[in-house]
C-alpha cells in the first residue's frame, strides 16, 4: 500500500466509467498502467493517479515550489507533515489566504446541490484542492477527482486516504476519458471560465465552452445533474471598480467581447479569454450545449468562500444583511446599491456569483429535484421549495430548515461526531429536571449522516429588552444551578484543555507546555461545576410567544464544568446584550484574571478542534485571536474588565 489511496482496485467498478481519450475504447486498468486494446496506454503512479495526460500544466493559488516537499510515502502522516511544513514556510499574508480558501471543507458544502448520496457516481471536473471531492464521498458518492495540475492530486491524496475516490489527470483531448451517461452529477466549480484558457486557444472561448458542456451532457446519466459555481459579468462589485477576478482589469467583464479583447492585450499582452455571462446570457450559453433551463442559486458573500446559499426566487425577500459590517464610503454605496437592487427585485442580475444546476434537455425537469438536499427533504415529508437558505457553520456543518423540521448535515467526520454528541445531550436534558427549559427532539439518520431537530419558532433576544434579559438570565442560573464544589481538574472542560494542549492542537503562538505547567498548578481550585451548553450566545436563544426559553446547539454540551464558561460566552460576545446582569460572581477561590484566561482558551481549543484538517491546528488562529488574547489579557492584568471580543 503506497500513497494516499494506494493501488486502483476493481472495488469500485472504475474501469466501468474510464474510456481511452484518443480512441474511445475501454480500458484496463493495470498494477502500474492502463492500456486500451489498440495500444493506447498511461501510467498510473504509487499515490494511485491515473495520467491521462502527460502535459506540464500548473495553476494553484501558491508558487509551484510549495509541493517540492510532498512526496509518495507509506505513512499519510509524513504527507501531512510535509503540507504542514510548506505552509509554515509561506509568507504570512499568502498562508492565511491558502489555510482559508484552499482547505476549509465548508467550501465542499455546495455537493448537497448534486445527487451525492449512497449509490450515485460523481465528477468532480477541476478538482483543485479535493474540498468538494472529499465531502461528496463522504455523502457516500463514488466519486472521480479530475485535474491537470499533477501537485493538486498529489496533495489530495496524500491528506485525504478515502477508497471511494478515483483521482485522474486529464482534461486537455477533445474527448473526455469517461463512457457515455455514466455520471450522476457533475460539478464544476469555478472551472468553466477558464477552459478556454488552457486549449484550443485558436478557437473562440464561448465555442470552446459549448464544447465542453456537450462533452458533459454526453457524461450525464438520466436524470443527472450538472452543477457549475461561476462569477456574474454584471456582478454590482464590477459596476463599482473592483478588479475583475480572473484578469485583474477593471470593467474588463462589463465591455463588449472585442473591447475587452482589445484592452487585455494593451494592459496584460495576453487575449482575453476568461468569458463569464449574464443570467440571460447562461440560460443561452447551456442551451446551446443541449441543456435544460437552469436553476439559479445566489452564494453569499462568494462562492469560493460562501457561508449562506439563497435560492434565486427567495432573493428578493432574504435578509441579507448581519448586524455590524465593515465601515467606510466603498462598503457603504455597496450595501445602499444592494438594498436599492433588492428593493426592485433587480438583484438577481447583479449579485456577484451564480451556482447554477441544470440537466439534459430532454430530462424530465423534476430530476433537478432529486439533489441530495431534496431527497433529505422529502424523506421528511417537506418540499424543497419551503428552504430559504442553506447555511454552513465554522464547524463544517450544513445548516437548512423546512416547514416542520431543522437539519444540519456534517461535512466531516469530526463534525459528525459533535452532531451525535448534541443528540445525547439533547436526550439527556429533556430527562433532567431542568424547568420552562425547551429543548428540540432530535435524531440521527443516515443516507446522509444527518441530525433532524424538531423546529422550534420565537424570537432572539432584543438589545434593550429587559424581559428578555431576564429570561435568559434565568436560564443561565439554571444550567449552572450547581452549587457544589469540585476541584478543577475534576472538570471536563479541565480534562478537554490538557488533552489539547499534551497534543499540541494550539496555534504556534500559544506556548502549550508553559499553560500546561500552569493549569497543573491550578488543578486543585474548587470551582463550582454544572451544566455547560459551551456556545450560550444570543443567535443560539430562542424566547417562545409564552415566556419560555428555547437554547439550540448543544454541540458542545458538557454535564460538569466550571460555571463561568456560559456566563463570559453571553457577555463578552459582539453584542454585549444586559453584560453586567449576565456577568457570574467571582466563583470559588479563583481569581477574575484567570476566569477569563479559562474562557479565552476555552475559545480556543474548541474551536482549533473543530478542524478535521491537521493543518488547521497550527495556524488557523494565529492572526485574529492573537491580538483578543493580548488586548484582553492586558486588561485584565490592570484590574480592567476586558471589552467585548468583536
Amino acid at each position: 500500500m503506497v500513497g494516499g489511496s494506494g493501488p486502483v482496485t476493481a472495488e469500485f467498478g472504475w474501469e466501468q466509467l474510464l474510456r481511452c481519450p484518443t480512441c474511445g475504447q475501454e480500458i484496463s486498468l493495470g498494477a502500474d498502467d492502463w492500456h486500451c486494446p489498440k495500444g493506447h496506454r498511461g501510467r498510473i503512479d504509487q499515490a494511485g493517479i491515473v495520467h491521462f495526460s502527460e502535459r506540464d500544466y500548473y495553476y494553484r493559488e501558491v508558487p509551484r515550489s510549495f509541493f517540492s516537499g510532498l512526496r509518495v510515502t507509506d505513512s499519510p502522516e509524513v504527507g501531512r507533515q510535509a503540507g504542514r511544513e510548506a505552509i509554515a514556510a509561506l509568507e504570512p499574508a499568502a498562508r492565511d489566504k491558502l489555510i482559508s480558501y484552499a482547505f476549509d471543507p465548508r467550501r465542499g458544502g455546495v455537493a448537497i446541490l448534486g445527487r451525492t448520496g449512497p449509490g450515485t457516481t460523481v465528477l468532480d471536473f477541476g478538482s483543485g484542492w479535493g474540498n468538494l471531492t472529499a465531502v461528496a464521498a463522504r455523502f457516500g458518492a463514488r466519486v472521480v477527482s479530475a485535474d491537470m495540475t499533477y501537485e493538486s492530486l498529489l496533495y489530495d491524496s496524500l491528506h485525504n486516504n478515502t477508497k471511494n475516490v478515483l483521482r485522474i489527470r486529464a482534461g486537455q483531448h477533445q474527448t473526455l476519458p469517461f463512457g457515455d451517461a455514466v455520471f450522476d452529477t457533475i460539478f464544476l466549480n469555478g472551472v468553466l471560465e477558464w477552459l478556454p484558457e488552457g486549449y484550443r486557444l485558436n478557437q473562440d472561448p464561448k465555442t470552446v465552452q459549448i464544447t465542453y458542456l456537450q462533452e458533459f451532457r454526453r457524461l450525464l446519466a438520466p436524470g443527472g445533474i450538472l452543477v457549475v459555481a461561476i462569477e456574474n459579468r454584471h456582478s454590482f462589485a464590477y459596476w463599482l471598480g473592483r478588479r475583475e477576478d480572473h484578469t485583474g482589469l477593471r470593467y474588463g467583464a462589463l465591455l463588449p467581447r472585442w473591447s475587452a479583447n482589445l484592452y487585455s492585450r494593451l494592459v496584460r499582452r495576453r487575449p482575453y479569454r476568461t468569458y463569464t455571462y449574464t443570467q440571460s446570457g447562461y440560460r443561452l450559453l447551456f442551451q446551446a450545449g443541449g441543456f435544460a433551463d437552469p436553476v439559479f442559486h445566489i452564494p453569499l458573500p462568494r462562492y469560493r468562500y460562501w457561508n449562506r446559499i439563497i435560492p434565486e426566487k427567495k432573493l428578493s425577500t432574504a435578509r441579507l444583511f448581519q448586524s455590524g459590517g465593515q465601515p467606510g464610503a466603498k462598503n457603504w454605496v455597496a450595501r445602499t446599491m444592494i438594498r436599492q437592487l433588492q428593493g426592485r427585485g433587480w438583484l438577481k442580475h447583479f449579485v456577484q456569483d451564480y451556482i447554477i444546476a441544470t440537466s439534459k434537455l430532454e430530462a424530465p425537469q423534476s430530476s433537478l429535484l432529486d439533489s441530495t438536499l431534496a431527497s433529505i427533504m422529502k424523506s421528511a415529508g417537506e418540499r424543497l421549495d419551503d428552504v430559504d437558505e442553506l447555511r454552513v457553520s465554522s464547524t463544517q456543518t450544513l445548516h437548512f430548515s423546512g416547514h416542520r423540521w431543522f437539519y444540519k448535515v456534517p461535512l466531516t467526520d469530526a463534525a459528525a461526531e459533535r452532531l451525535r454528541r448534541e443528540i445525547d445531550a439533547l436526550v439527556t436534558l429533556r430527562d433532567s429536571d431542568l424547568q420552562n427549559l425547551i429543548v428540540p427532539e432530535a435524531q440521527w439518520e443516515t443516507g446522509p449522516d444527518r441530525a433532524v431537530y424538531t423546529k422550534l419558532v420565537g424570537r432572539s433576544p432584543q438589545r434593550q429588552a429587559a424581559v428578555d434579559e431576564q429570561l435568559v438570565a434565568d436560564v443561565l442560573r439554571r444550567l449552572s444551578r450547581s452549587d457544589r464544589l469540585v476541584p478543577l481538574g475534576e472538570t471536563d472542560a479541565y480534562r478537554r484543555w490538557v488533552t489539547a494542549l499534551q497534543q499540541n492542537q494550539m496555534p504556534d503562538w500559544i506556548n502549550a507546555q508553559r499553560v500546561l505547567k500552569q493549569l497543573e498548578t491550578w488543578q486543585g481550585q474548587e470551582v463550582r461545576a454544572g451544566i455547560v451548553h459551551g456556545d450560550f450566545v444570543w443567535q443560539n436563544i430562542i424566547i417562545q410567544p409564552g415566556g419560555q426559553v428555547t437554547v439550540v446547539d448543544w454541540d458542545r454540551y458538557e454535564p460538569q464544568s466550571p460555571r463561568f464558561l456560559d456566563s463570559r460566552a453571553s457577555s463578552i460576545e459582539k453584542h454585549d446584550v444586559g453584560a453586567d446582569r449576565m456577568s457570574a460572581p467571582k466563583f470559588s477561590s479563583l481569581p477574575t484574571k484567570v476566569e477569563y484566561l479559562f474562557f479565552l482558551f476555552d475559545r480556543i481549543v474548541k474551536d482549533v478542534s473543530a478542524y478535521a484538517h491537521p493543518i488547521y491546528m497550527a495556524h488557523v488562529w494565529h492572526k485574529k485571536r492573537k491580538t483578543e488574547w493580548d488586548r484582553a489579557w492586558n486588561e485584565v492584568q490592570k484590574n480592567q474588565r476586558p471589552k467585548p471580543l468583536g
